[in-house]
């Protein structure tokens, strides 16, 4: 367990030594704040790190010696985060000062909301990846970390291979070089990186020391953020690129010349929208119109509007160039894996269903565009992943109480707000049915700074009695206590952990204890056909060698099911009774063959297993699952044609 943490604390410090050295490249030495440019730095060099573990993998060069050669090669960029590091520290001992001087209520909720942060990375230690991270996510970089190469996904989720790999490949380096709990610790910097730039972004709307203590607590009580801090998805990483993103469009262009705040942006940006596609509607447009309004604001009265309209031009052709620039890793593995750079939007695989979701039909749909902004905190719709924090409703009344801005089309916070406001406007518009706070978390939760600056101006104007003040702090401390649900069993678990009591399928989904079974009986070179979703628990070979289209399209000849399945070489069927019933039931009612002895070895309410073993007299197989290139298994015919 401690290995996992030293591992997870080694990788994230490699992260911020390349990120320093790129930031320093980039901005030379920055007047920023220092604890926002060190969460930049952070996040920059994960994201260029990713970059770098993508071209390794699609060259075969994603092995232990190299990928550890290569973080400690970032990590030679630390020096260059020694400045920032130093003073961040100097600031947390007087702002712990600070806090220590008010109300004890205040200093209740201060330790609330860090206990509950700590408790989310004992969390993402303990806890096994489950849902879509069984499924894609985690199963996924197991493949290329076993294999030491990237190809697409076997399986059903092979055409969704396309999509960026933000944090995949994260997962995979750090199960190469340790194991899976290291790779999902690895999100919680990720997440404690994506709060400090949102801190950072309500500090530049005026929010002082309440306001932000407010703010943590409705981001930590989130659980469309902290959900994804522990379950294994990689929704965080695009979030907190995001926020970087909008960080440095706000960060005046004075104190950094040469547009550099706004390149960065830009590359923040990009690295966002290709963690996460559905950034390209719901937040590339709000930094642009963000951009163009800041520009807009520092220049007014000092230029003319031809000069004004040249220079709002000119940054935004600076962000998406940069914008352009993080997107050439994801153009070129495409490139390399599916002959399309732009896939999935252009070329690529002919599936592309999951780009054009529906969710639910329109009467549904237009109750859930009725409910806005109730749906995003109360609402419990399939698939959506999490709330906003019910502090975000409980206190937006406060909004009210708010003073004007003496020019409101200049105040940060009015800019902030209104474009979050606006890429919430545009999924409801283009993406009606999907009720999801994950896709465009950045954007969302860029909402929360007016609600916090309005619960800390409530604070500072109230005379006694002071029920207002009661009731914020009570309000926070019943999300903290609900937000806490997600953290008891973990905590259990690391107990028995230390004393030598853990069970590695304890806090796991249902697939884990069969497929740890199945695991035992499988021989290397064995086939598993797995009808489902959820594959992580199976071994490795196992994953790498599962069923592919051409498997699919053989059992759709006029075969018999189980003669088709041992021609295509599987001695295992797995059926996931909850998400393919069909393929279940077919292989109840398929009639064995004389020479194929057919049992059912395993069966649990959510799983079927049947064990097919060829008797004498059975036909020559057609597909068998070889190690022709150690240490990768891959289907390969008799043929020699994959």
């Amino acid at each position: 367990m401690m290995s996992s943490v030293v591992l997870a604390l080694t990788y994230s410090a490699a992260s911020l030594g390349l990120g320093a050295a790129a930031l320093r490249a980039l901005l030379g030495r920055s007047a920023a704040a220092a604890l926002p440019t060190l969460a930049t730095e952070f996040l920059l060099g994960q994201a260029l790190l990713g970059a770098a573990l993508t071209m390794l993998a699609l060259l075969s060069w994603f092995n232990r010696p190299v990928v550890a050669a290569l973080v400690l090669l970032c990590a030679a960029g630390l020096p260059f985060a020694a400045s920032q590091l130093k003073e961040c520290f100097h600031s947390a001992r007087s702002e712990v000062g600070a806090q220590l001087r008010e109300p004890a209520s205040l200093q209740i909720v201060a330790c609330a909301s860090i206990v509950l942060a700590l408790a989310f990375a004992v969390a993402a230690l303990v806890r096994p990846p489950i849902g879509d991270a069984e499924a894609f996510y985690f199963a996924y970089p197991k493949i290329i970390a076993a294999a030491e190469h990237l190809a697409p996904m076997p399986g059903l989720y092979a055409n969704f291979s396309t999509i960026g790999l933000a944090g995949e490949l994260h997962f995979a380096a750090l199960m190469l070089l340790g194991n899976a709990a290291a790779a999902k610790l690895f999100v919680w910097p990720v997440a404690i990186a994506g709060a400090v730039m949102l801190l950072a972004i309500g500090a530049r709307c005026g929010l002082r020391r309440k306001g932000q203590l407010f703010l943590l607590a409705m981001l930590m009580t989130s659980s469309t953020f902290t959900h994804y801090i522990w379950d294994g998805k990689v929704d965080l990483f695009a979030a907190a690129m995001g926020l970087s993103a909008v960080y440095w469009i706000l960060e005046p262009s004075r104190q950094i010349p040469n547009a550099a705040p706004i390149k960065l942006a830009g590359l923040m940006a990009g690295f966002a929208a290709v963690a996460k596609f559905s950034y390209i509607v719901a937040f590339l447009p709000p930094a642009m119109v963000l951009i163009a309004w800041r520009t807009l604001a520092e220049m007014r009265d000092k230029n003319s509007g031809r000069a004004m309209v040249a220079m709002v031009a000119a940054r935004l052709v600076a962000f998406g160039i940069w914008a352009a620039l993080a997107w050439a890793p994801q153009l070129l593995k495409n490139a390399a894996l599916f002959g399309a750079p732009l896939a999935p939007f252009i070329g690529g695989p002919q599936e592309k269903n999951w780009l054009q979701q529906i969710w639910f039909a329109e009467d549904m749909t237009r109750r859930i565009l009725l409910t806005y902004p109730i749906a995003l905190v109360f609402g419990r719709y399939p698939m959506q992943g999490g709330n906003l924090s019910f502090l975000a409703l409980a206190l937006l009344p406060l909004a009210l109480l708010l003073p004007r801005p003496r020019v409101p089309q200049a105040s940060l916070l009015v800019q902030v707000t209104i474009i979050a406001l606006l890429g919430l406007g545009l999924w409801m518009l283009l993406r009606p049915s999907i009720i999801a706070p994950r896709y465009l978390l950045a954007t969302v939760l860029l909402t929360f700074p007016l609600i916090a600056l309005a619960a800390e101006h409530a604070w500072e104007m109230e005379q006694k009695p002071r029920l207002l003040r009661a009731a914020i702090i009570v309000c926070i401390l019943a999300a903290v206590a609900a937000a806490s649900y997600h953290v008891v069993s973990p905590l259990r678990i690391l107990i028995t952990e230390f004393t030598g009591d853990g069970n590695r399928c304890a806090l796991a989904s249902a697939y884990c204890a069969p497929f740890l079974q199945l695991n035992t009986r499988a021989e290397p070179g064995d086939r598993a056909f797995l009808a489902g979703y959820y594959g992580y628990w199976l071994r490795a070979d196992l994953l790498q060698c599962r069923d592919i289209s051409e498997d699919n399209l053989a059992l759709r000849e006029n075969y018999p099911i189980l003669e088709k399945l041992h021609r295509r070489g599987f001695r295992f069927v797995i059926a996931d009774k909850t998400t393919h019933p069909k393929a279940a039931e077919a292989m109840r009612r398929a009639v064995a063959p004389p020479w194929l002895a057919v049992h059912r070895s395993l069966e649990t309410p959510e799983l079927v297993i049947w064990e097919l073993t060829p008797l004498k007299g059975s036909p020559r197989r057609e597909a068998a699952c070889v190690q022709s290139n150690p240490p990768r298994w891959s289907v390969t015919t008799f043929d020699g044609k994959p």
